[in-house]
């Protein structure tokens, strides 16, 4: 498997189909179902993930809630892909640093794989051009 992605995303069944289907594209997947437990996760993993794609409406800790703590953890460098069926992109404009990409649900796979072929690349070769 090449890089990893961790999948925030409260719903068992599509936590599992989004899983699932980035393995089927290449990626080794880590799924968790809300924001605390993502933090967990990050923070005690030996080689964290490459990406995140999280969803916005979890339990316990909420998407805003996980992005304003992965920054205050000083984790910049982990491209988040939001993927929600609320609102439009300059929503989470406050918070581009970290996201890189939102993904309207119904989920999009090419336009999801896309973004994360970004963030990964980008975490690669952070003087690429993109």
């Amino acid at each position: 498997m090449g890089r990893t992605i961790l999948v925030v995303e409260d719903d068992a069944a599509q936590r599992e189909l989004l899983c699932a289907l980035l393995e089927e594209h290449g990626y080794a997947c880590i799924g968790v179902e809300d924001g605390q437990r993502a933090l967990e996760v990050i923070a005690t993993g030996a080689r964290g993930p490459d990406a995140v794609v999280l969803d916005m409406v979890l339990p316990r800790l909420n998407g805003h809630e996980f992005l304003q703590e992965l920054g205050a953890r000083g984790e910049q460098h982990l491209g988040v892909v939001v993927v929600s069926g609320f609102g439009p992109v300059s929503r989470f404009a406050d918070r581009l640093p970290l996201v890189r990409a939102v993904v309207q649900k119904p989920v999009d796979v090419e336009a999801l794989l896309r973004a994360l072929r970004s963030c990964v690349q980008d975490d690669a070769s952070p003087t690429a051009a993109v």
